[in-house]
């Protein structure tokens, strides 16, 4: 019996990001309230410096977080995308002190060096 590969966007429950409607193929990149993709979510699409004003704005597998700000409340993480690093960062700015995560295409993990300790968004994408 054969082995297929899953794509990227076909995360396993309850890690899942919302189609970015561009017709790119790319189901974006979201951070969960919960560990284990549970929880409120936030979707993205482009990279932020700076994650202060933006809130858990969709319910995802409960509504627990929605509404409460993503900046140093996020603990999970999805990447959709099928050609970009995501890279989230303990600082503002994309500063690396303090430590950083490296989310690649397809994958979702819990946080660990920016558990709760996020404040902005890499991405690092190839040209396809």
């Amino acid at each position: 019996m054969a082995m297929t590969a899953q794509p990227a966007s076909a995360a396993s429950a309850p890690y899942a990001c919302p189609w970015d409607g561009s017709g790119l193929g790319s189901y974006g990149f979201c951070l969960f309230y919960n560990s284990g993709g549970n929880g409120a979510k936030y979707a993205m699409w482009d990279p932020d410096p700076d994650l202060a004003g933006s809130t858990f704005n969709l319910t995802g597998t409960t509504s627990a977080g929605y509404g409460k700000p993503v900046k140093n409340n996020a603990a999970s993480a999805y990447n959709g995308t099928r050609n970009c690093k995501i890279v989230v960062y303990y600082n503002s700015n994309y500063d690396t002190r303090n430590g950083y995560d490296i989310i690649y295409p397809g994958e979702a993990k819990n946080l660990q060096k920016t558990y709760n300790e996020n404040a902005s968004v890499g991405f690092h994408c190839v040209p396809k």
